[in-house]
Order: structure tokens, then C-alpha cells, then sequence
């Protein structure tokens, strides 16, 4: 409900600065739909506060925890600590490391009870994990937003505020859904985030990371590099078939080469896209599969004694590993990763037909379609 510029729900547009640092407890991966529907008015204090909009992934929907409402000064001063550990750079490379740095910040504050996520990616703001001891922090210290004055020209400032109520993430989540429309086949998780800057960048395709595999081999601890092993340069190139709802993707790395159909059908783009980035800020091991409409591949790779050098797997899924090896090769992680985003993003810009790959639109509101949206990713701008 509004009332002049009093926003209960939805979309903020106002600057953000009166808010941030704040807590946000989102679903990924919502529609704009959702905040816009007839039940609209009992979503009071869920926001939308990302700087990019349209009926696609980039919306989230979720409640603000700011900072500055933190009752015990130890523990606000703690979380404010943890914006010097994050990166500014959308490669976010060194994500390990920075995730150790907020670590120690954190033990020092609540004893090892409050942990950093295990993959946050530390660019913008701090995934935390979902423990109880994490949310019983938030109902005894912190109230959450319930009605800001919002002005689209200026800056949106909080007029309401509540206790927040739930001292688990199982709570948290009834107490969610109570406001949003739960699906039909269960609820989504959310994920709980302390946002510095970049509202836009809470991970484009973050929802896609649980597609995502983390094998347990840890090759690093265990193997060094041959020493007259050099790294083999990778080379990308895509293509669109219009004939049909794919990409092409060329893959060579040194001497090998690999063809894949990326299909609309089975979409493996953002979870590409995951696995790069992933590949990029250092977290590793890391695989995925591609589905190409009957054959599926595995991309794999893995950390070796080099940060900077991986060992990159490309397999039939349905084959032993010994026959079903396309590509197997030690590379520079930062000249394959930075292989792929240029092609990618000269592949969107240029040549991309969204018409071919899917309708873009859904309902009565336009939805940005997958080059727009990559083209958009501040990760594909550098």
C-alpha cells in the first residue's frame, strides 16, 4: 500500500544510501510479477531493491535488515568490518581469501557460531549461512524495514521499522511465505546476504549455483604439476543456429577441440556463466554438465599447487573416462576464463538472435532477454 511516496512493498527506486549497509534476506530468482499481483498489499516489508528490473531473473524479493537499527555496537561494529574484505573488482578473484579475512572477523565477534557461505563470492556483499545461531543474532539485535518514503528521484528513507521476529531459518522462511505466494511444488530457500554497494550484482544468476557439483578430490593437496607441463591457451567461439533454438560452442585448447550445442531446450548458459565465475574467483573444484538434447558433457576443473594454473576436464558423460576424454589440459585459469567472457560477450553484443532462442515476453510484462541480461552483468563489462 502507498500512500504518496510511502512504500510498504516492491520496487524501491530512491537511492539506497539512507539503507545501506543492510541485511537482505531475499528469494532468487522471483518474478516482477510477484510483487505487482492482487495479494500484493499482505507482502508488507518484502522489497525488491535491485538496480536492474524487468520479469527475469535479476529480481529478488526479500526484507532489509540496515544496519544502523544493529542494538549491540560490538556486533554492528563487527559486520561494518566485514566490508573491507570484499572486492570491487567484478571478477571478485581472490574470493578465499577474503572469505578466511571475514572469517576471522566474525570469530572474533560470536566465537565461530557465524560463518560466511562456503562459496561467497565477496563482491559487494557477505553471504552468510543459514544457522540458527545466525538468525537468533538477528531477532535479539535487529528490526526490519517496513515502510520507506521513496522518492525515484531522490533517496528512499525508512519510516517503519519492526522487530525481526524469527529466531530460525525454518521460521524465517513460514514467516516468508505467509507474504509471498508460496509455488506450487515448495518453497525456494533465500539466502541471507549484508549488502555494502551493487544491489544489482546479489549474483544475476546466482538462483543457477545449486547446479553446480563440488567434487571432494582436492588434487591440490595431494599432486604438483609435472615441471615440463606448459599451460595450453584456450581459444572460444560461438555461433547461433537459427534453424533452431542452439549455440554453437567451439572450444580449443591447444591442440584439442571440443563442439557443444548449447540448447534452449535444456538452457546450461547461466550455469556456464556460474561455472567461470566460479572458476575466476578461485573456487575450485568446480564441474557442470551440458545437456545437448541426448549426448551430455562434463565441464570440470580443478585447483592444482599453481593458483594460477587448473586442471581443465571436458568428458562424455555417458562414457568410461578412460574412451570419453574430449579435453584434458593444464591452462591458465585467468586466460581460459577471460577466453570464454570475451567471446561471450561479442557473441551477445553481435550475433545473438533472441527471437530464435525463446519469446521475450511473458504476460503483459517485457522480459529481458539472455543477451540483454548478460550484456548487463557487470562481470561481462571488464
Amino acid at each position: 500500500m502507498k500512500y504518496g511516496n510511502q512504500r510498504q512493498y516492491g520496487d524501491i527506486a530512491g537511492d539506497l544510501k539512507e539503507l545501506q549497509p543492510f541485511i537482505y534476506i531475499f528469494r532468487r530468482g522471483g518474478m516482477g510479477a510477484d510483487a505487482r499481483g492482487p495479494h500484493a498489499e499482505g507482502k508488507k516489508g518484502i522489497f525488491v531493491v535491485n538496480e536492474s528490473y524487468g520479469n527475469g531473473c535479476f529480481i529478488k524479493h526479500g526484507i532489509l535488515l540496515p544496519l544502523s537499527t544493529c542494538k549491540d555496537e560490538r556486533i554492528r561494529a563487527a559486520l561494518l568490518m566485514l566490508g573491507k574484505t570484499l572486492s570491487h573488482d567484478p571478477l571478485c578473484d581472490g574470493a578465499e581469501a577474503r572469505r578466511r579475512q571475514a572469517q576471522m572477523i566474525l570469530d572474533a565477534t560470536f566465537g565461530g557460531n557465524i560463518k560466511v557461505a562456503a562459496h561467497a563470492d565477496m563482491g559487494g556483499n557477505v553471504e552468510f549461512d543459514r544457522s540458527r545461531a545466525f538468525f537468533e543474532m538477528l531477532a535479539e539485535n535487529f528490526s526490519y524495514v517496513e515502510e520507506v518514503d521513496d522518492d525515484p528521484e531522490g533517496i528512499a528513507v525508512p519510516t517503519k521499522l519492526q522487530p525481526f521476529p524469527c529466531k530460525s531459518y525454518g521460521e524465517y522462511l513460514e514467516w516468508y511465505y505467509e507474504r509471498m505466494d508460496a509455488r506450487s511444488w515448495g518453497w525456494d530457500h533465500c539466502t541471507p546476504c549484508l549488502v555494502f554497494e551493487g544491489t544489482s550484482s546479489l549474483g544475476n544468476w546466482h538462483f543457477t549455483r545449486d547446479g553446480l557439483e563440488r567434487p571432494h578430490f582436492g588434487l591440490d593437496r595431494l599432486f604438483q604439476i609435472n615441471p615440463t607441463v606448459e599451460d595450453e591457451p584456450a581459444t572460444v567461439r560461438l555461433e547461433m543456429e537459427n534453424r533452431w533454438d542452439w549455440i554453437y560452442l567451439h572450444l580449443g585448447v591447444g591442440s584439442q577441440t571440443l563442439d557443444a550445442v548449447l540448447s534452449n531446450s535444456f538452457p546450461p548458459v547461466e550455469l556456464l556463466i556460474e561455472w567461470l565465475k566460479s572458476i575466476g574467483r578461485g573456487d575450485l573444484p568446480v564441474r557442470f554438465q551440458i545437456e545437448e538434447e541426448g549426448p551430455e558433457k562434463k565441464f570440470e576443473a580443478y585447483a592444482t599447487d599453481d593458483p594460477d594454473r587448473i586442471l581443465l576436464r571436458i568428458l562424455n558423460a555417458y562414457c568410461d573416462e578412460q574412451e570419453g576424454v574430449f579435453i584434458e589440459a593444464i591452462v591458465n585459469r585467468r586466460q581460459f576464463v577471460d577466453a570464454f567472457r570475451i567471446a561471450m560477450r561479442e557473441f551477445f553484443r553481435t550475433e545473438f538472435n533472441p527471437e530464435a532462442w525463446y519469446c521475450v515476453t511473458c504476460g503483459e510484462y517485457e522480459r529481458p532477454h539472455l543477451g540483454d541480461q548478460i550484456l548487463a552483468d557487470p562481470w561481462f563489462q571488464v
